[in-house]
């Protein structure tokens, strides 16, 4: 990439970062006071309300956004097009979830649900309207807007959420963070984006980007019924208490994936797709962006997995301990989705959303196969199979990149092995650490110095090459940030150091 477009790139990882950041660090500290409030039941029921509502939204969207980011020549038709084409399908979604609420509650044998899904389904309408300027901020690579823009939202939802909790509001505090997120959202995209809706459709120019998008929809589709598969499962095989102490098991992984993941790909995708015509600087940039978040994802879930008991026991008390296996579990589980999403962004960013498509649908079907087969069994098993499915995910959706960018899966996998052996090793320190200290804050403490001090050392030892090649990078990026950060002289000089 020309020095422009580097910093433009790592600018857009930087402020998309800190907004999921910070978006989900709010939410999650809202989390931890309802879970502190409420009954592990309760989080179930909310769990099985946004089933439908979260499987539903992705009609709104459907990948018409990334069509619009995309599309070379996208000017402002398109994009009324696109406006038209959402804000339509969120009312007749709205609609369609509000008539089927007491099925949806027959189904699980809770009529508890069918109000909050009815409530809940009001998001689709803000989140429709915001399609459009998200995208045109997306594809401009123009995150500081959207970071300051998600500020306010996540404050407002705080609020909200904290406010309804100390009233006694159970889980409508859940609801109602949601919504005041979306509505906030939705205002402050607006005003952050210079782009105005007017009421033209061209059914020729939907055409063209649905071309696109369509196969994303139906990828899309595929994504959330599998996403959502085990919730249903065990929503409706186990009790509702189970779901909750399930859901609460996966918050954290999330936490992590929406953080980095998310921000990551939607970063990387515009990239990519102004590199689809340099197949060897596509490999280069995926290369780069595949070790550095590999470098940081195997040592934060793996460190995650082996503390999780004293971090549950402090943040949660001792009623959410159970959810402790499923924490772990899952941990691992999410570990290669993010090498998986990566090589996903690069097939969709050579315009081939067909082939994402076909590779969904090969790697879905065989999930719900395995799914089908470990239903059967006990249920920490069932929650086990989410790894397998994970790794052959990996290797599905890498496999075409051997020949369009010739960065084959064992290449892949030899770029990542390193930090995954160290990141592993020094799960197992920080684990008998935790084992041998009684008193939880001092153990997790002490988890938490040594294994960052250990992946720290032999990472430096081992990885000294990839690190060289990864510095330069990482300042430019540590050089965007122009907040204040504590420590921020002290990892530009040893960063620099590595460049020697």
């Amino acid at each position: 990439m020309e020095k422009l477009e580097k910093k433009k790139f790592f600018s857009g990882i930087a402020w998309s970062v800190g907004e999921r950041f910070l978006l989900q660090m709010a939410q999650f500290s809202v989390s931890i006071v309802l879970a502190r409030l409420l009954l592990p039941s309760d989080f179930g029921l909310l769990a099985l309300a946004l089933v439908a509502v979260n499987f539903l939204s992705i009609f709104i969207d459907g990948g018409i956004g990334a069509a619009l980011i995309q599309k070379k020549d996208m000017d402002d038709l398109d994009c009324s097009t696109v406006f038209i084409f959402t804000l339509i399908s969120s009312l007749i979604i709205y609609a369609v979830i509000f008539l089927a609420a007491p099925a949806i509650a027959g189904f699980f044998g809770d009529e508890r649900i069918v109000l909050l899904v009815r409530v809940l389904s009001l998001v689709v309408v803000p989140h429709a309207l915001a399609v459009v300027p998200g995208s045109l901020a997306r594809r401009e690579l123009i995150f500081k807007k959207l970071f300051w823009v998600s500020v306010g939202a996540t404050n407002v939802s705080a609020v909200v959420g904290i406010g309804m909790a100390l009233m006694g509001c159970g889980v409508w505090a859940l609801a109602g963070q949601q919504l005041s997120s979306a509505l906030t959202k939705m205002f402050g995209t607006y005003l952050a984006v210079p782009w105005r809706p007017r009421l033209h459709f061209r059914p020729d120019r939907f055409r063209r980007l649905f071309h696109f998008s369509g196969n994303m929809l139906m990828s899309s589709m595929l994504g959330a019924a599998y996403d959502n598969i085990y919730t249903i499962l065990i929503g409706k095989c186990y009790s509702s208490e189970i779901l909750g102490l399930y859901s609460r098991g996966e918050r954290i992984p999330q936490l992590i994936a929406g953080v980095l993941n998310n921000p990551i790909c939607n970063v990387l995708f515009p990239v990519f797709s102004r590199c689809q015509h340099d197949p060897m600087q596509l490999r280069r940039i995926m290369r780069l962006s595949l070790i550095g978040t590999m470098l940081i994802i195997c040592p934060l879930m793996i460190g995650l997995c082996a503390c999780a008991r004293p971090l549950t026991l402090i943040l949660l008390g001792e009623k959410w301990l159970p959810s402790v296996p499923f924490l772990q579990v899952l941990c691992l589980a999410y570990i290669m989705n993010f090498a998986q999403n990566i090589n996903s962004n690069v097939i969709l960013g050579l315009g081939k959303a067909g082939l994402v498509f076909r590779l969904e649908l090969v790697r879905r079907t065989l999930a719900i196969i395995l799914i089908v087969f470990a239903i059967k069994l006990p249920l920490m098993i069932f929650v086990w199979s989410q790894v397998l499915i994970s790794l052959v995910g990996f290797g599905i959706m890498a496999w075409p990149n051997r020949q369009l960018i010739r960065y084959s899966i064992g290449e892949q996998l030899q770029d990542i092995l390193p930090g995954g052996v160290i990141s592993f090793a020094m799960g197992g320190c920080v684990w008998l650490i935790g084992n041998a200290v009684s008193i939880p804050w001092m153990g997790l403490l002490l988890q938490v110095v040594s294994g960052i001090a250990f992946y720290l050392v032999f990472t430096c030892c081992f990885n000294q090459e990839i690190l060289r090649q990864l510095t330069p990078f990482m300042l430019l990026g540590l050089d965007k940030l122009n907040t204040r950060i504590p420590g921020k002289r002290i990892m530009r000089s040893t960063l620099e150091y590595f460049c020697k």
